[in-house]
């Protein structure tokens, strides 16, 4: 720097004045503030796998682009926010192909421009050009991009207009086909139906989550909503024969799993101090939850606990992330955080001290006789 400052002034300058930094502490209520937004789940989403070094936090990732955040906070950030985005792997392969065959610079950057939009309007405004009641249906939409039941095959009605942002999917990918040679025609064809894929995860997001909410407004005084979830695989591989065979999930039968998974609902029925009388349940439709013999003890409940089952809505596992996944992304990072402090996990009230502290949890060892 020294070096520098001489060169540009010559030999025989003043000495460079170094810049005072003062350093002011946040005030307590910024601060909250600050906590509050970051753990309001409609801001952020939380990476199911990523931790921050120091804190062994979670990372968490804006939800929306700077332009949507900072319309609601512009009197505070005037400026906008740069936020992190995460590169879909179809697109990195697709810019790596364009940059490889098309050797003219107009061309090859108008290629890379049109995928780069297209991961954009896939990722980001998509989702947001999907219509669902607050009751969680859908109604007809002359747009076929953006006609949910058209994309669930339940549509009778003809649709007129059609989205030209969504059909880039196609039409690039026919432009792409027509100018490259024959022999990256398959791989064109791979990365498109990964996009085309991809598409319907988002449009199938889009609407599990407002079927989530649109369930929470049927709540009342007298009801509960019980979202259950199996956590599976929170070890590294060497250690999950110990987990399997201390939770007996593993070679156990149907009949052991109903027995399990209605010993969970009976532990929370007669410890919560809130009785209800009318509950939902939403669960995938994995083995442990859509059988008949936990359908068969679901059928005594009003006539053990008073409970009248409402509604149980099975969604399909693997196909969409729900927001109420991010609250078992908080319990698995926290037991891998009890992990790499250098702790074991082969009892129950192991599990019970790893998860003490995590806001909005409780915590039951249950083990069934």
């Amino acid at each position: 720097m020294a070096r520098k400052h001489s060169r540009i002034n010559e030999p025989g300058c003043s000495a460079l004045e170094k810049p005072i930094i003062v350093c002011s502490k946040m005030s307590e209520v910024k601060e909250k503030e600050f906590q509050l937004f970051f753990a309001d789940k409609t801001n952020v989403n939380m990476s199911s796998y990523k931790i921050d070094a120091k804190t062994q936090l979670p990372v968490l990732y804006l939800k929306d682009q700077k332009s949507t955040l900072w319309e609601k906070f512009s009197a505070t950030y005037p400026n906008g926010m740069k936020y992190t985005s995460f590169i879909y792997q179809p697109f990195e392969n697709l810019i790596e192909l364009v940059t490889i065959n098309f050797f003219n610079k107009i061309q090859r950057d108008q290629l890379i421009h049109e995928l780069e939009w297209l991961h954009r309007h896939l990722k980001r405004d998509y989702k947001r050009e999907l219509f669902v009641n607050e009751n969680g249906t859908a109604d007809h939409v002359d747009c076929i991009n953006h006609c949910l039941l058209f994309a669930f095959g339940e549509c009778m009605h003809q649709h007129f207009s059609r989205c030209q942002e969504c059909d880039k999917i196609f039409t690039l990918f026919k432009d792409l086909t027509d100018r490259l040679d024959a022999i990256y025609h398959p791989k064109l064809l791979e990365y498109q139906e990964q996009l085309i894929y991809y598409l319907a995860h988002q449009t199938y997001k889009a609407y599990l989550n407002v079927q989530f909410n649109s369930i929470l407004c049927e709540l009342d005084s007298h009801g509960a909503i019980i979202v259950v979830d199996y956590k599976m695989r929170i070890l590294p591989a060497t250690a999950r024969e110990t987990k399997s065979e201390f939770f007996g999930k593993r070679g156990a039968d149907i009949k052991q799993v109903a027995w399990f998974t209605a010993s969970c609902f009976e532990s929370v029925f007669t410890t919560i101090d809130f009785e209800p009388l009318w509950v939902k349940i939403i669960s995938d439709n994995g083995e442990h939850y859509h059988n008949s013999e936990l359908m068969t003890i679901i059928s005594h409940w009003y006539d053990w606990y008073n409970i009248k089952v409402c509604g149980w809505v099975f969604l399909e596992p693997g196909e969409a992330k729900m927001t109420v996944d991010s609250h078992y992304a908080m319990i698995a990072h926290a037991i891998k955080r009890y992990i790499r402090i250098g702790c074991d996990l082969t009892e129950g009230e192991n599990i019970e001290t790893a998860l003490q502290g995590l806001s909005g949890t409780m915590v039951s060892h249950i083990e069934p006789n």
